[in-house]
């Protein structure tokens, strides 16, 4: 079986793209990234984020704490050490939200994203009522409304890293509109972005929530239905079918989801066009993700892998499996072939 799907996966980063399409309409926010000094690897960094303003009355403090949270542990991954007392550099995040509005014209749905939080909540009664509520409202939009005025929010992020003598050494802005007032439906990617700019020590395998046997389609419903997704390495959103993975796979949904979020590297499948300029667009047509987690308590890693194909205005999850170490270190060659390629496009300038 490892055979087989070895082959398969294979012919797929082989396979041309001729009858696939590349994203025309490009979401990925604005973003900038400016150093003034080198952040050294493995160093020790405190975490603040402060939010300025909302369009919402009362403290925002429980999502400066997530904000935060998630902010460490992307850092972790990175290899750098989180602690307040004394460190050597001091991260302060701050976010804004304001409101607009836009017009949306089409036949098809305007469909709003959801949240994905996975905490538990007392309250279920509630939450599905809300469930319910959303899902006919996307009903009502389907059936009878072709032009409508709907709500947008434009999310500000502004991360600022400080050394010791509290001089100003990296900083990163974004900021992005979506249908949604709340930032944790965006901020992971955020995040990841910005600190894509900042070194990394080592691999440090993630370790993540493993979903509960029989439940992945009412996980599904109401986290990946609908939803759009926003990764780092691809310039366009991503959208994905419910039923793409296999029985066996279903438990490792969060680190599927987690790959989508914070993957650095996509690789291009157009094997036949990666030996040119790494800009072309139709090198994006078919792309793939790879990533090992930890699901659960469980002590042996397994290895994610999630195929991609472009569309008119996203991309969609085509394939998303857990595979055998020899498939992955198949794909990890591949992988380390195409980074090795990008970093000497842009080496721009002599010693």
């Amino acid at each position: 079986m490892n055979k087989i799907l070895f082959f398969l996966l294979v012919s797929l980063l082989l396979a041309g793209c001729a009858t696939v399409a590349v994203p025309r309409t490009v979401y990925r926010p604005w973003s900038r990234t400016i150093s003034g000094q080198d952040i050294q690897a493995g160093s020790e960094i405190s975490v603040t984020v402060h939010t300025q303003s909302t369009p919402l009355l009362g403290s925002e403090q429980l999502v400066e704490n997530r904000i935060a949270e998630k902010a460490t542990a992307l850092l972790e991954r990175r290899g750098f050490s989180i602690r307040d007392n004394n460190p050597q550099y001091k991260l302060k995040i701050t976010y804004q939200v304001a409101p607009g509005v836009k017009e949306y014209t089409s036949t098809s749905t305007y469909s709003g994203s959801k949240s994905a939080t996975f905490t538990r909540s007392t309250n279920l009664g509630v939450m599905l009522a809300q469930t319910v509520a959303a899902a006919m409202t996307q009903s009502a939009v389907q059936t009878q409304i072709t032009s409508v005025k709907y709500d947008v929010y434009n999310h500000l992020v502004s991360c600022e890293m400080f050394n010791q003598s509290d001089h100003l050494v990296w900083k990163y802005d974004s900021r992005t509109s979506t249908g949604n007032i709340d930032i944790l439906d965006v901020y992971t990617p955020l995040l990841q972005v910005a600190f894509s700019s900042l070194p990394s020590s080592g691999e440090v395998i993630p370790r993540v929530p493993k979903l509960k046997y029989g439940r992945f389609d009412d996980f599904a419903k109401m986290y990946i239905k609908n939803r759009n997704f926003l990764c780092p390495a691809l310039p366009n959103y991503i959208k994905m079918a419910q039923y793409i993975w296999s029985e066996s796979d279903q438990a490792a949904i969060l680190a599927f989801l987690d790959l989508l979020e914070t993957a650095e590297y996509a690789i291009p499948n157009n094997t036949r066009r990666s030996s040119r300029n790494p800009t072309d667009i139709y090198l994006w047509t078919k792309v793939t993700l790879i990533g090992k987690y930890y699901l659960g308590n469980d002590t042996t890693p397994v290895n994610v892998v999630i195929l991609l194909s472009g569309t008119e205005s996203s991309y969609e999850v085509t394939t998303a499996r857990l595979v055998s170490d020899e498939v992955y270190a198949k794909l990890q060659e591949h992988y380390n072939q195409w980074v090795a390629q990008l970093r000497d496009f842009y080496d721009f300038y002599e010693d």
